[in-house]
């Protein structure tokens, strides 16, 4: 339990998600009124944007379209899920790589600011929407699975307006990854507006289960070491100094760090994942 809610798991796929979970109207209603996104379209966002471009949305864009060149995908459409800011879509319309670049953003502040930007904008969810003359040969959304009522509905969503063989790419947090193991309860990623917490083998299979086929899962998150050792650093996470992770953690980080999360995000235990998949099934 964490912020009055209660966090439960499957024994089948071990997702964990939040049991009872808001109405889809609840859901609605706070991310149409949410003080807290009006906060960050006003003042986070646009702060770091720069230090994003850089650090996210670049790196993002340079993985996508590599994938994209190793399957041979159209470079017709690109379709972005939660758009949020808009900056993802005016970085990859740079690029000139697709014709064309669509944003489906339900909720009204942010759909204004990606308008503002420039950008296409479908203000509703992708479950409601029908692309009309063109669907997508390529769908992404990035953190935003695991802030919904049903992910299932979401992805069925998705397959509805992509093209056959076209590919999703999908990024959430990793409920296996090290730092939400390490952490527990007191780690961020259990955050009031994420209802559902996969594991790689958990979305695959979802994902598998709403007519895809997985086609790559990677973790090239960076952060897990640093954020448990700031853990560690404010006395919020306890360890003995006789302890493997104080260790790595503080005692050796300037040598030993680096390369404890390269071998995580190599390995597939960081807890930022990535997974693409192929259309197979209308």
């Amino acid at each position: 339990k964490k912020f009055n809610f209660q966090y439960v798991a499957c024994q089948n796929c071990e997702t964990s998600y939040v049991n009872p979970r808001p109405t889809p109207e609840i859901i609605k209603w706070y991310y149409t009124n949410s003080e807290n996104y009006k906060f960050w379209n006003k003042y986070t966002f646009p702060l770091s944007e720069k230090s994003r471009i850089k650090s996210i949305i670049k790196p993002r864009i340079n993985r996508i379209l590599e994938i994209c060149e190793k399957e041979n995908v159209k470079k017709d459409l690109f379709v972005e899920v939660g758009p949020g800011f808009g900056t993802f879509g005016q970085e990859l319309i740079k690029t000139n790589y697709f014709s064309k670049f669509l944003a489906i953003e339900p909720m009204p502040d942010l759909a204004e600011t990606c308008r503002k930007k420039g950008l296409d904008v479908i203000e509703e969810n992708i479950e409601d929407i029908k692309l009309n003359s063109v669907k997508a040969t390529v769908i992404g959304s990035f953190e935003v699975i695991e802030h919904l009522f049903s992910p299932l509905e979401f992805l069925k969503g998705i397959n509805k307006q992509l093209k056959k063989d076209g590919l999703i790419f999908i990024t959430c947090p990793n409920i296996n990854g090290f730092e939400v193991k390490t952490l527990g309860k007191i780690s961020d990623t259990y955050d009031i507006e994420h209802l559902n917490y996969f594991s790689i083998e958990s979305l695959s299979s979802l994902i598998e289960k709403s007519g895809f086929k997985v086609i790559q899962t990677m973790t090239p998150g960076l952060l897990d070491a640093d954020i448990v050792r700031k853990k560690i650093n404010l006395g919020q996470k306890k360890i003995s100094n006789k302890n493997f992770l104080h260790s790595i953690l503080i005692k050796e980080w300037d040598q030993l760090g680096n390369s404890f999360q390269k071998f995580l995000s190599e390995n597939k235990l960081s807890t930022h994942m990535w997974i693409v998949a192929k259309k197979t099934q209308i």
